[in-house]
């Protein structure tokens, strides 16, 4: 897969997100989308690709400025030292997101002192003594969601990387990914991050999800090294997972080939480490969803202990269906059944895991039920629907939407 055909997939999520959010929409619902695939039908290959190009240039310079603005109103830092941070982060920058981030830990380092002893020992590679000193700098109370803080976060899961506390690291990325999602270098990085530790951990459908959540949601931000690693990345595991069972047996059939050919080398020793991480992810996963189903067994057996909330009656469960107290509730015209999306949520800011992770709310930034594809009215998801289709082929469809049918199939196994 080349990396305009990759750009045009990405391109199409970027545009619905933007839809989907932006007030233009509500505004002139009948033009926009068609106006923007007008757009795009009338460039050439190479116009698109210099328009990508700036577009990542012109993000990344926003964000160098919004960190120079950040650190200038930082009360207590000593002028000269903001002096050379701010010059630190504009001087020839090379315009990737691995560049920024650098450029802002260092600046950060040149402001902040508890900072940058953290940075300095994780650059030392004293990972657990760097890991310490990061949490240091994080107020577990607080829930900004500023550049800085940001940093904090990013250095604290790479420094845990580094001393190979790899649950702890995820839990760090996870973090930033959930309450600093806007801050678009340092979250690409953690969801790259993330699903990388995930194969460090043998969790590969963990970090198959991971990769495509980077994808979806950051993948219009990187470059095209980075973009072509994920898409690869995805493939490679979607095929894998798409029968995991035939997968083990395949590999399985190539190792009896190669031992009955008395040949137990180092290629066929990896092959069958690879089938026994592949049936331990297996197995995970299984305990995992057993836990998962069991909690909500659980859930739904208090819910029915606590009186419904439409008949006021104790082991309703909600089966009423708005009877009695409150009768008609989300039946009739306008109730809210009618916000019901007439089809399934292809796009998900969710960030996949383990375990269940904090919702992706931010109290500082806190989102609002539009900026949920969900809760667009129907006409709206489809008008935005028919744009992505419009920009992506079939073919350059298939990454996400074949994942998305392998996790709603999971589901109704469920």
């Amino acid at each position: 897969m080349n990396t305009m055909t990759i750009r045009k997939l990405t391109l199409a999520f970027g545009i619905s997100m933007v839809l989907a959010v932006s007030p233009a929409v509500w505004a002139e619902p009948a033009d926009a989308p068609a106006g923007a695939g007008e757009i795009l039908d009338g460039m050439t290959p190479e116009d698109l690709q210099k328009l990508i190009k700036q577009a990542i240039q012109a993000r990344l310079r926003m964000e160098r400025d919004q960190v120079s603005a950040e650190i200038r109103r930082g009360l207590l830092y000593d002028g000269d030292d903001i002096d050379a941070a701010v010059a630190l982060l504009k001087a020839d920058p090379s315009n990737t997101q691995k560049d920024n981030i650098e450029r802002m830990l260092k600046a950060f380092a040149k402001v902040d002192a508890r900072f940058a002893k953290a940075f300095k020992l994780f650059e030392g590679g004293k990972g657990a003594e760097a890991a310490a000193a990061a949490k240091r700098t994080i107020n577990a109370q607080s829930q900004e969601s500023t550049y800085f803080s940001a940093a904090k976060h990013y250095l604290l899961a790479e420094s845990l990387v580094k001393d190979e506390k790899f649950d702890d690291a995820i839990d760090a990325y996870t973090e930033i990914l959930t309450l600093m999602s806007d801050r678009i270098s340092f979250a690409a990085a953690s969801a790259c991050n993330a699903a990388a530790v995930y194969e460090k951990l043998g969790r590969f459908s963990l970090a198959m999800e991971m990769y495509t959540f980077a994808m979806q949601n950051y993948g219009l931000t990187m470059d095209d090294a980075s973009l072509n690693v994920v898409a690869a990345k995805i493939e490679e595991y979607g095929e894998i997972y798409k029968d995991p069972m035939n997968t083990v047996a395949t590999w399985m059939g190539h190792v009896q080939e190669r031992l009955a050919a008395v040949d137990s080398g180092a290629d066929t020793q990896k092959k069958q480490s690879e089938i026994i991480a592949l049936l331990e992810d297996l197995i995970k996963s299984a305990e995992e969803q057993q836990q998962q189903q069991e909690q909500k067994q659980q859930e739904e057996q208090d819910k029915k202990k606590k009186p419904c909330e439409s008949c006021g009656k104790k082991g309703c469960g909600g089966q009423c269906q708005g009877k009695g107290k409150g009768e008609g509730k989300g039946n009739g015209k306008g109730g809210k059944g009618g916000q019901n999306p007439t089809k399934p949520m292809e796009h998900s800011m969710t960030v996949p895991g383990a375990v269940k992770r904090p919702g992706t709310g931010n109290p500082v930034r806190p989102t609002t039920g539009g900026d949920d594809w969900s809760n667009l009215p129907p006409r709206e998801r489809d008008r935005i629907e028919l744009l992505r289709k419009k920009l992506m082929p079939e073919r350059h469809r298939g990454i996400i939407r074949d994942y998305n049918t392998r996790m709603a199939e999971g589901a109704k196994k469920e």
